[in-house]
């Protein structure tokens, strides 16, 4: 019902961000995707083209772009963790059906040169850089914190994706 008014405004071009929260499906999605990765795979992206479907329903239209995420603040930080191959997979599998679908796809990740590579090579069209760690320094440590995200904007925009940045921000420390 909130979002229903903003058509009637002239709005159209509505943004979706997935939420998925690995952390209490780590231990169960990864005996599932070891026994049937298949399944785990299209389990997972129908969950994603539910919250899309969902939004289609409430709103009355298809959003243009779906931001997916994961919930721990440090950012995406699974994507290069312990279980990173089936995070790749699941979201390569989701982000595929969302193009086809003529949807633009983006992730929320940590200024990590890895978890920038691996977005690349999966296809996205947009990154969110994680700003918590610079956001919450000062002094020396958040002028590092600066540099990474520097050089990791450039890597994003090298790899052909679109940049964003946030969490955290504000006129203090911007």
């Amino acid at each position: 019902e909130v979002v229903k008014p903003s058509a009637a405004m002239g709005l159209d071009n509505y943004s979706l961000q997935g939420n998925i929260n690995w952390r209490w499906a780590s231990p169960w999605l990864a005996e599932i995707y070891r026994k049937d990765r298949q399944r785990c795979l299209d389990e997972r992206a129908e969950q994603v083209e539910a919250c899309v479907t969902y939004w289609q329903k409430i709103t009355g239209t298809v959003p243009s772009r779906v931001h997916l995420f994961n919930e721990p603040t440090s950012g995406n930080g699974e994507i290069a963790g312990a279980d990173a191959e089936m995070v790749r997979d699941i979201v390569k599998h989701a982000g595929d059906r969302l193009r086809t679908a003529g949807v633009y796809v983006s992730l929320f990740l940590d200024p990590d040169a890895a978890q920038l590579e691996s977005a690349a090579e999966l296809g996205v069209q947009a990154v969110e850089l994680h700003t918590g760690a610079y956001a919450l320094a000062s002094g020396a440590d958040q002028e590092a914190e600066l540099v990474k995200l520097v050089e990791a904007g450039k890597r994003v925009r090298e790899s052909g994706m679109a940049l964003h940045a946030g969490h955290g921000l504000n006129y203090h420390n911007v």
